[in-house]
């Protein structure tokens, strides 16, 4: 995963900010106003959204955006809420949603140039608000519902690259960790949907390097994610880690627990 290390460290940072800053509106704009700073952006949206792939039944169940007073930025919202057909791009990522838990993509990714600068959505309301280019990173809660990260770039700036993509992706991860934690009767811990890919790939005995080749991840990467998975079940070894698993084996609220695990013999 190409990351430059500069740009991870600020994002931590900004993560570490806002966990001492706690959970409320105050912690949404904090984390809103840093990553559109680190990555670069005219416009960024932390929404919380419902049917994103039906115009027609789509709602806004929450949303933080800046800079709030900017009236494109209102505009581009109100479209949004007003069950418009803002992009073709939210259709898209719907339709990745169907296959994994989180989906994080460019605007090139999803709309190709030739239909992008020809769309009713560029040409009526983009760039009538002076916005081009953006980055998506989207993760579903079920039942229709997704948490969602949209930036924007103005008119004439460059596109979002693999870089900012991958960085974006990071950050979304990190904010799971973020979100308050919904119990406390010794299941499995929360983890991100990246390292709920690379927990089922170790539990099914997949080597590291077997792992990051499935899900298109550096090594080094797959790694930073085990440790990571370890650190959060208490364990050290992935023997510890499989008996912690199975141990969990029967608690239907243990997100981390996939069908495939075996009990062995």
């Amino acid at each position: 995963m190409l990351l430059r290390r500069d740009q991870t460290r600020k994002m931590l940072a900004l993560i570490h900010e806002a966990r001492e800053i706690g959970p409320g509106l105050e912690q949404k704009l904090h984390l809103v106003a840093g990553i559109q700073r680190i990555i670069g952006a005219a416009m960024t949206t932390f929404a919380a959204l419902r049917d994103i792939g039906h115009p027609r039944r789509r709602r806004i169940e929450g949303e933080v955006s800046t800079p709030p007073s900017d009236r494109n930025v209102r505009t581009m919202i109100d479209a949004l809420r007003s069950n418009s057909n803002i992009s073709d791009g939210l259709q898209a990522m719907s339709r990745r949603l169907r296959f994994t838990p989180m989906v994080t993509a460019r605007r090139r990714e999803l709309l190709p140039d030739n239909h992008w600068y020809r769309s009713e959505s560029f040409n009526v309301l983009h760039r009538v608000c002076g916005f081009d280019d953006h980055v998506y990173s989207f993760r579903s809660l079920g039942a229709g519902r997704v948490v969602a990260l949209a930036l924007r770039r103005s008119v004439g700036d460059r596109p979002y690259g693999d870089e900012e993509q991958n960085l974006l992706e990071l950050f979304h991860e990190e904010l799971v960790r973020l979100e308050p934690k919904q119990r406390s009767d010794g299941a499995g811990p929360r983890l991100a949907p990246r390292e709920q890919d690379v927990l089922q790939g170790l539990l099914r005995g997949a080597s590291e390097k077997e792992v990051a080749f499935e899900l298109n991840l550096s090594r080094h990467t797959v790694h930073s994610y085990a440790k990571s998975i370890y650190s959060a079940y208490g364990v050290s070894s992935r023997a510890e880690l499989l008996v912690r698993c199975l141990a969990s084996l029967g608690r239907a609220d243990d997100p981390n627990v996939g069908r495939h695990v075996s009990t062995g013999s």
